[in-house]
């Protein structure tokens, strides 16, 4: 559920925003370009216009659909159904399609088919879970657990639901709380905190001619290298606006993307992004250098990802089960 505590500072006023969780994933300026836009440095997108219309509510709507659907913060004060027992949860739903594995936000897979359909996200990402935090009200006066201090899960449990003549892998997984001390409902959300996929951040590392020992700032905290803030602290997949913009200006050759990156050609540059990652980008135009720190500076914040509870503490007292499809 969008965080009303945390509104982009460029939203006009009104009902209508976009919270500081924004991974600018362009999905809701799809839908309502005539409302939401990036902001200055296009590190995320703001409302620059309230709905007037009822073409335009249904718009924002929308566009707040999407993100409800990879687990972005977009919308009004009443947008998500919070639990009456904690109504700082969303009950928001968790089917991953086509254009939230677009967002980048998905492990990365070299194959091109793959990467396109990606249907083995879930087993993955099952090696990788790392942290669990359920957006819930604390059942004591002070949790140990909290956003900031998310709890370290155990995965036990990965379970393929779906046929083996299925194109969906639908997965259930199992988390292990012991000693977690927070409470939760069935439907209420909890967020994953995913790594990215070593190899790939090798693979990065090893094109920008670095070492990974370069020391980086990092989204919040204090700096670490290069290595650790592309695992876990940066988005490596889907490329963002400014680094488009710094491939076309520093690579000695790159006619097609200077070409697409004209305001007139919007529909052209997503047609020629899908399926394309920011591996292939600095593959493909070697003479764009960039510094370490210049680098991530060109990326945008790894988010966690959102899922219905799928399970009750009545009958697991010490786990969290949820479905990913």
């Amino acid at each position: 559920m969008a965080d009303r505590l945390s509104k982009q500072p460029e939203n006009v006023p009104g009902q209508w925003y976009v919270d500081t969780s924004c991974a600018l994933c362009r999905l809701c300026l799809e839908e309502a370009p005539n409302l939401i836009t990036y902001n200055r440095d296009e590190t995320a997108a703001h409302f620059f216009k309230q709905p007037e219309t009822p073409e335009e509510t249904a718009a924002a709507q929308r566009a707040m659909d999407h993100q409800t659907a990879q687990a972005r913060r977009i919308g009004p004060p009443s947008s998500c159904v919070a639990s009456s027992k904690n109504p700082a949860v969303s009950r928001a739903g968790t089917r991953l399609t086509r254009s939230s594995r677009r967002a980048g936000r998905l492990p990365y897979a070299r194959n091109r088919k793959r990467r396109m359909n990606n249907l083995r996200w879930a087993e993955i990402a099952a090696t990788r879970l790392a942290m669990i935090e359920a957006i819930a009200t604390a059942a004591v006066a002070a949790p140990r657990y909290t956003r900031a201090n998310p709890f370290p899960a155990r995965l036990f449990v990965n379970r393929l639901l779906s046929g083996p003549e299925s194109a969906k892998d639908t997965r259930h997984f199992e988390l292990d709380l012991t000693g977690w001390g927070l409470s939760f409902e069935v439907g209420d959300s909890l967020a994953v905190y995913p790594t990215n996929d070593p190899k790939l951040v090798d693979e990065i590392i090893h094109a920008l001619g670095a070492t990974g020992d370069e020391q980086v700032p990092r989204p919040r905290g204090e700096p670490t290298t290069l290595r650790e803030a592309l695992l876990r602290d940066y988005s490596i997949t889907q490329p963002t606006p400014k680094f488009l913009r710094a491939i076309a200006e520093r690579a000695s050759a790159a006619p097609t993307l200077g070409y697409l990156l004209a305001p007139d050609r919007k529909h052209d540059l997503e047609t020629y992004l899908w399926g394309m990652e920011i591996i292939d980008f600095l593959l493909d135009h070697p003479s764009a250098r960039f510094a370490p720190e210049d680098f991530v500076g060109l990326l945008t914040k790894l988010q966690p990802r959102l899922y219905s509870v799928a399970s009750s503490l009545r009958a697991y007292p010490e786990q969290v089960h949820f479905i990913v499809d």
